[in-house]
């Protein structure tokens, strides 16, 4: 720092005396010297000691440390001398004692012997901190001498002979090619700060002249340096000298960390330049676009896109070899720059092909999804052969998936997730003749094979996220086959259950209306379960399982519609008025109604069905879904008719056949009341007048449903007030 402060003062009270530059050559190295020690006294003068007292105090500082040195050497050889004597003394000793005695006196010797040799150590090291501050600071000199002298050399008009006796001939011996150009590289560094502080425009003359000299004549010499030097290394690459080439890169090292001695042998290699490699390159970007567009799959593609990366880990370690051998420790370093331009330029082109190709149809996306999967597989495994060459060294460079498809293979992700929502396409899964279960077959395989390819490509945390968006999609598509299946059946089945008449059959209507609804909502709760299950999804459930509920009940309310429909048509055509209009005792009803029958076979047939196709939990929502349904149309039916005491008792027997088959069948436990209720209330078509008033009161405390009561008191044959005048 003192010598950058104050360089251009001390170079220009160096050249006062010195009525022409060429004198430099003339006087040689030893003026050379000597402006060089001015130079580093007056960058020293600001300190409080004189360079000649710092030297002459450094020279009895090695003066002494040779005495020291000497005289330690001395005493070392007579203490050896000492302890050798010792040594076989102990030992006559040793022979001459017991066991015991022997051994102690062993032990002892080591540990004298241990003392002396740590003394020993002791006397080569340094003497003293002050020695050591010193020795540091006289290397400083030193090289601060040699970067001057370096400079002074190379700005002199006779610069060839400056130069060549310069710094103790470097500059012309060629065993020491490598330590020349550290030193004229050093010394440009030095010309170059000073070059970039103002100094020209502030002193000028002399001085701004020698720095531009000497720093175009260094330049000049780094460049034809480093020419003559890669010329050498590409001589020796040649012919296969490994030796050669190391000399070479040793040396090219120091211009500037091997840049150009690298740049030139990965710019040399076959792969990048040679007709073969380029045709290469060129034919399998045609076969990964040719797949694209015509979304056809073919074997033979595959096998020669793999053997493209197979020939890129072969090239690999065939060139690590001659890399081990001729850049040494730095073959890392190589291997690593070796690695980045096979990425840039043999399969950056390739995967550019396969993402920038137009995808026409959904089976151009499924091959274009095969390739990505394939390229980050055959990435892996050269990802595998560099971590081996470069035994796992972490600074080497890899070929990386993201580095093509984006963060965490983003592109690839997106591609499974628009195929798995896309391929096969919705009718086909859900065509006529296919199987009932291949819809949720085929996505589920879809998916696991999603999976696969993704847990090969990606790290665990982007694989936790691709998981999660694929789950996401299949899920979705499962809700939208499933509304589609709902509607689908819901429409098929509209026209049939239109023509239902008092000669449908229960099993005509299972089949043609009540199968094919019953087996939508059976297959929507497999879909579920089979998608639950493969993904292993529990919190991204609950908002599907509530969609699929809702579809689930709109099959359900379909189904009870329809089988309410059934029965309110044959109620119609087999219940006449007579049924419940006689007043002859003697025709008290024993059974129930025809109409009844015919009502209870409808029930209890839809009831086995859904058992037989559905799930326990999801039977019984349908049955009380259809019992609910029920009881307001048999309350509206009981409405139709007016009712004798005989009637009434024929219309509690049938009321009785509809309780029993909700208790059943039903769970609810509201509407089993309701039926019994119903049951209940039917009474007042059956009692005397002089008792209508009592049951009335004794139905209407804490009643519901007294409007109901109401409309049935009205429909005896002998008709009374209303319920709520006569209150």
């Amino acid at each position: 720092r003192v010598l950058a402060a104050s360089r251009m003062d001390a170079i220009e009270r160096a050249l006062d005396g010195v009525d022409d530059i060429d004198a430099l050559v003339t006087d040689g190295v030893y003026m050379s010297t000597t402006i060089m020690h001015r130079l580093c006294a007056t960058a020293l003068a600001s300190a409080s000691t004189p360079l000649e007292e710092i030297h002459l105090k450094l020279v009895k500082l090695r003066d002494d440390a040779r005495r020291a040195a000497a005289s330690a050497s001395a005493r070392a050889a007579t203490n050896a001398a000492a302890m050798e004597s010792s040594e076989r003394a102990v030992r006559d000793i040793a022979r001459a004692t017991a066991g015991r005695t022997r051994d102690a006196l062993c032990a002892e010797l080591a540990r004298a012997r241990r003392r002396a040799e740590l003394a020993m150590e002791a006397l080569v090291l340094e003497t003293s901190s002050a020695s050591a501050r010193a020795r540091r600071r006289a290397d400083a000199l030193d090289d601060l001498a040699d970067i001057a002298e370096c400079v002074i050399a190379f700005a002199s008009h006779g610069r060839e002979k400056a130069v060549r006796l310069a710094c103790g001939g470097v500059f012309v011996d060629a065993d020491r090619t490598a330590e020349a150009a550290s030193l004229a590289r050093r010394a440009l560094e030095c010309l170059a700060r000073v070059d970039t502080s103002g100094c020209d425009a502030t002193n000028g003359g002399d001085v701004a002249r020698i720095i531009r000299q000497s720093m175009s004549a260094l330049e000049e010499y780094c460049d034809d340096k480093e020419n003559a030097l890669l010329r050498a290394f590409d001589d020796a690459l040649a012919a296969a000298n490994v030796d050669a080439m190391s000399t070479a890169v040793n040396a090219l090292w120091t211009f500037n960390d091997g840049a150009s001695v690298v740049s030139r042998y990965i710019a040399s290699r076959a792969m990048f330049i040679s007709h073969d490699s380029i045709e290469e390159a060129l034919a399998v970007r045609n076969i990964v676009e040719r797949a694209v567009i015509t979304g056809e799959s073919d074997s033979r593609a595959e096998t020669i896109y793999c053997a493209f990366y197979e020939n890129i880990r072969d090239m690999l370690s065939r060139e690590f070899r001659t890399i081990a051998g001729a850049f040494g420790d730095r073959a890392n370093v190589v291997l690593s720059a070796l690695v980045r331009r096979v990425a840039e330029q043999r399969v950056s082109d390739i995967i550019e092909t396969l993402l920038s190709t137009e995808l026409k149809t959904i089976d151009s996306l499924r091959q274009r999804l095969s390739f990505t999967s394939l390229t980050l597989s055959e990435l892996e495994k050269t990802n595998g052969l560099i971590r081996e060459l470069a035994k796992d060294d972490e600074n080497v460079q890899l070929i990386m998936g993201a580095d093509f498809f984006g963060e965490a293979c983003t592109s690839l992700v997106d591609d499974e997730c628009s195929c798995l929502d896309l391929a096969p396409d919705d009718d086909a899964l859900l065509s006529a003749s296919a199987d009932e279960d291949r819809a949720i077959d085929v996505l589920c395989t879809n998916y696991e094979e999603a999976m696969r390819r993704c847990a090969i490509c990606l790290d665990v945390t982007a694989l936790d996220r691709a998981s999660a968006t694929l789950t996401q999609t299949i899920l979705s598509r499962v809700l939208r086959l499933s509304k589609r299946r709902v509607n689908d059946a819901i429409v098929a089945t509209t026209a049939s259950s239109t023509r239902f008449d008092a000669t449908t059959s229960i099993d005509d209507a299972n089949t043609q209306t009540f199968q094919p609804l019953l087996r939508t909502a059976q297959c929507i709760g497999t879909w579920l379960k089979r998608a639950q299950h493969v993904t292993g999804a529990s919190d991204a459930f609950a908002s599907v399982r509530d969609e699929l509920s809702r579809n689930m009940s709109t099959v359900f309310d379909a189904v009870a519609e329809r089988a309410v429909h059934l029965i309110d048509v044959k109620l119609r055509v087999y219940q006449h008025s007579t049924d419940f209009a006689s007043h002859d005792a003697a025709c008290l009803a024993e059974r129930e109604t025809d109409a009844c029958k015919v009502v209870m076979s409808v029930l209890d047939g839809v009831a086995a069905l859904a058992k037989r196709a559905l799930e326990a939990t999801n039977a019984d929502a349908l049955l009380d879904e259809i019992a609910e349904r029920f009881y307001a149309l048999i309350f509206m039916h009981v409405c139709r008719f007016k009712y004798s005491t005989t009637g009434a008792v024929q219309l509690k027997l049938d009321l009785s056949a509809y309780v029993q088959w909700t208790c059943a069948h039903v769970k609810d436990v509201s509407i089993l009341g309701r039926f019994k209720a119903l049951a209940g209330r039917a009474n007042v078509l059956v009692v005397g007048d002089e008792s209508l008033d009592s049951l009335v009161r004794d139905l209407t405390d804490g009643s519901e449903y007294i409007h109901e009561l109401d409309m049935l008191v009205k429909l005896r044959l002998t008709a009374l007030p209303s319920i709520s005048k006569a209150k």
